[in-house]
């Protein structure tokens, strides 16, 4: 019996520890299963998170000019120096402006001085065209007296030049025909011709005569009786033809022929003939002077009708007063500037809070035509501007509200606009 008491009595243990390791399980395993909540289903959109870095620019630059030509003797900021209204940007050398505005002044000066000359020569003008007005009249009156005078004086000169042609026409030189001045010149080129013939007769003589000489002299050295008496012959009868063509030839040599010139009755001629062209010119001068006389009355008085008229005509439009007296005015207000310059003693400050972005200034140099300082005006809103991957244009709308995260913390921005070619993200 107590054995089965044990036995029963560890079965009962058994069983305790197997139903606290089977809650000890469960409640490790439940423990681990992961525990849902549920709602009522709605709808939503799934969102998306696009990260990119860009840059921060400035909304709006503003540029602080100051005259040219003047000489900076210290520049106080540089790019990216945080300014404030009134603070100093750059000093300009106080003596060299103190010279612009003497060279100014004396510039000035110049000007009244020229309109001071302009406003007399204006009045002397005014006298001179009155002047010009009583000469014109006075113009007009001798112009009449000069024509009549002209017209006298071509009747005059028509009729003295009409005597001498006259005159003249019946002194005509006598000149040889053409066909006689043929003939002669025929007859001299004959004797010419002929003398230049028996020159050349004279020539083929003594050449011939030359070899003969040859001749004979070759046939004595070996030569028969018979051929030298030949050769002596035949050198005689050279001898004698050459003694007779230059008898000839100086003959007619001892009878020179000039030759036939014309040129003294041609000069008569010709001066004859230029003479009465002469005459026969004045004569035509004559009646052009007339002609020229009687209508110069009409253009004399016409010219000095006009010439008259020119003179009572107005003075034409000239605006040189004017641009002066504006010339002069823009410069006093230029010299007014560089005084304002110079009560500061040369300090140019900014006139607004503002972050350098460019210096167009170098010391020693003179100020250019431009802005001496650009700088970021912190008025206006900051721009930031990103780049972002084509597939991500379609999580990125105008309007929509970005997080920006700087070294200085983070803001919320609002996209103002998307350029197509290059998506870009900006935001104020």
């Amino acid at each position: 019996m107590k054995r089965k008491e044990k036995i029963v009595a560890g079965l009962v243990v058994f069983f305790v520890l197997m139903w606290v390791c089977t809650l000890v399980s469960k409640s490790i395993y439940a423990s681990r299963l992961p525990r849902v909540s549920t709602v009522n289903p709605e709808k939503k959109r799934i969102e998306h998170l696009v990260e990119a870095e860009g840059i921060v620019k400035q909304g709006s630059d503003v540029a602080i000019h100051t005259l040219p030509g003047m000489r900076v003797m210290k520049i106080c900021v540089r790019v990216g120096d945080e300014v404030e209204e009134g603070s100093e940007l750059f000093w300009l050398d106080k003596e060299d402006l103190e010279e612009l505005i003497e060279e100014k002044e004396l510039e000035a000066a110049k000007l009244e001085y020229q309109i001071a000359d302009l406003k007399e020569n204006q009045a002397i003008d005014a006298i001179e065209r009155q002047k010009g007005i009583t000469r014109a009249k006075e113009d007009m009156e001798v112009a009449e007296d000069k024509a009549d005078t002209a017209l006298e004086r071509a009747d005059e000169a028509l009729n003295k030049a009409g005597e001498k042609l006259d005159k003249m026409d019946g002194k005509s030189p006598s000149v040889t025909s053409d066909g006689d001045r043929k003939e002669a010149n025929e007859e001299y080129n004959r004797w010419v011709a002929q003398g230049e013939q028996m020159a050349a007769t004279v020539s083929g003589n003594q050449v011939s005569v030359a070899e003969k000489e040859k001749l004979l002299e070759k046939v004595k050295e070996g030569g028969k009786e018979e051929d030298i008496r030949k050769a002596e012959e035949e050198l005689r009868l050279a001898k004698e033809e050459l003694e007779a063509s230059v008898s000839s030839y100086e003959n007619y040599k001892a009878n020179p022929k000039s030759q036939p010139d014309f040129s003294g009755e041609d000069n008569a001629k010709k001066a004859w003939e230029s003479e009465k062209e002469a005459l026969e010119e004045n004569v035509q001068s004559a009646r052009y002077g007339k002609e020229d006389a009687l209508i110069g009355n009409a253009d004399s008085l016409r010219d000095a009708d006009r010439k008259l008229e020119d003179a009572q005509m107005p003075g034409r439009a000239d605006s040189t007063m004017e641009i002066y007296e504006m010339q002069l005015e823009s410069m006093k207000k230029e010299i007014e500037k560089y005084r304002e310059i110079y009560k500061e003693d040369g300090k140019v400050a900014s006139d607004r809070a503002a972050t350098v972005t460019k210096v167009n200034l170098t010391v020693g140099e003179r100020t250019v035509d431009g802005a001496a300082v650009v700088c970021a005006d912190k008025e206006v809103p900051y721009q930031f501007e990103t780049l972002i991957a084509k597939e991500q244009k379609k999580y990125v709308n105008q309007g929509d509200t970005v997080t920006l995260s700087t070294p200085e913390g983070k803001s919320e921005l609002a996209i103002n606009y998307l350029e197509k070619m290059f998506p870009a993200l900006t935001g104020r």
